[in-house]
């Protein structure tokens, strides 16, 4: 039996040494999981097949950097994947994540239409293990190799590699049990994990091999031969959608254009609508904001005046307080004339005893005693005013006695009559 190489060891010889063989091998090896993942993806052989080429090209390319992997079943699965959602784009992608969805939200109870269900979520599964798990999972189930060929593809021990796969199995049926799926044990997984494992067609091996070749040794004649190589592999049908699709491709790009323009129109009409609408909400308020700020600047204004008119009254009181006090402790009684004040010692008035004399200060009429109006410095002007409030004054005074005057203790009260007392 021969020895058994790893990925690592076919990789390096084709990287390092140019090996088309051994690039061959790791082809031959791989390329039942590559297609089958493709073929979960897309539901079409011939897509499934030029999906799996560009893999395999992607692998050509990409050796010198793939060296230190010690497996490329998980990285070409990986790849295998965004080749698939790449290609699903546009209206297409959009109808397929519909239907899908629908199938997400029914609980299939037949095992045929449970496996088939489950099919489309296996590679969504199996990105969420671990990679060294997601590994052994795919080349157990996918590639058929049994416990002790992947501990020598992965380098590690044939028990190891049983728990690990068991491991997966129960990680990858809990992923279906969050999913809503009644997957019911394990075993349910081990028979959808051979359901999905496909294999790859005639032929597709060796053409694969080509074109990755062709395409990783080098420049513009090497992609032209690949183009040409695929070209001739294309059959009938193919060839009569490719050249469909060439000619209707400049009126879907403009019409994809137009699209996009008149979209892009739009939105700017409606962002433009909402800055005028922002830019007048946005005046208004300046508006409002200017209208406050005046009034609270007159506010301001006012404030600061008044209180320069309380602190210049405040002063002149203080002044005045100070002179008065002055001139009360002064022995001079003669005052100044601008003081709204005049000086009168108690004997001078009690000498003048013009308050307890008849007729005192003023007359019933009002009328001011001329000592009064002397005593009390008042003008000719301002005697007619006073004399007229004061004849008010005695008036009300008169009146209000008047009203609340009342006869008591009466001569007789005769019968029948209430006497206010």
């Amino acid at each position: 039996m021969a020895e058994l190489k790893t990925d690592r060891e076919l990789l390096i010889e084709y990287a390092q040494h140019g090996s088309e063989s051994a690039f061959q091998a790791l082809v031959e090896r791989h390329l039942d999981v590559v297609f089958a993942t493709a073929l979960r993806g897309l539901s079409d052989t011939g897509t499934a097949q030029e999906i799996t080429q560009n893999v395999f090209i992607m692998l050509a390319r990409k050796a010198r950097w793939l060296q230190s992997q010690t497996s490329l079943v998980g990285w070409l699965h990986k790849t295998a994947l965004f080749e698939v959602r790449c290609w699903w784009r546009g209206e297409l992608r959009r109808r397929r994540r519909e239907q899908t969805a629908v199938e997400y939200g029914t609980i299939m109870k037949e095992e045929d239409s449970l496996l088939k269900t489950l099919a489309g979520e296996v590679d969504e599964g199996l990105l969420g293990l671990r990679e060294a798990d997601r590994q052994a999972l795919i080349l157990r189930y996918f590639e058929g190799r049994t416990h002790r060929e992947i501990g020598i593809l992965l380098g590690a021990r044939e028990d190891a590699v049983r728990m690990r796969v068991t491991k997966a199995l129960r990680q990858l049926t809990r992923f279906f049990h969050r999913r809503g799926y009644a997957v019911s044990a394990v075993a349910t997984i081990v028979t959808l994990l051979g359901s999905v494992a496909k294999a790859a067609p005639t032929g597709l091996a060796i053409m694969t091999t080509r074109s990755a070749l062709a395409t990783g040794a080098g420049g513009s004649v090497t992609g032209l031969k690949l183009l040409i190589t695929k070209l001739m592999g294309l059959t009938k049908t193919q060839t009569t959608i490719l050249c469909v699709t060439l000619a209707v491709a400049p009126t879907v790009w403009e019409w994809n254009i137009n699209r996009v323009s008149r979209n892009r129109h739009s939105d700017t009409q409606w962002k433009l609508q909402a800055i005028h609408s922002e830019m007048d909400e946005s005046t208004t308020d300046i508006d409002r904001l200017r209208a406050e700020s005046t009034r609270l600047d007159a506010a301001l204004a006012d404030a600061m005046n008044n209180q320069a008119r309380y602190e210049a009254a405040a002063g002149k009181l203080g002044d005045l307080k100070a002179r008065v006090r002055g001139l009360l402790t002064d022995v001079d009684y003669q005052w100044p004339d601008d003081l709204p004040y005049v000086r009168v010692p108690k004997v001078v008035i009690k000498s003048l005893d013009v308050l307890n004399r008849w007729p005192g200060t003023f007359s019933p009429s009002g009328t001011l005693t001329d000592p009064a109006q002397e005593l009390f410095a008042i003008t000719a002007e301002e005697k007619g005013p006073t004399e007229q409030a004061l004849a008010n004054y005695w008036r009300g005074v008169e009146e209000l006695m008047t009203a609340n005057a009342y006869e008591t203790n009466p001569p007789s009260v005769q019968t029948g009559r209430l006497t206010k007392l």
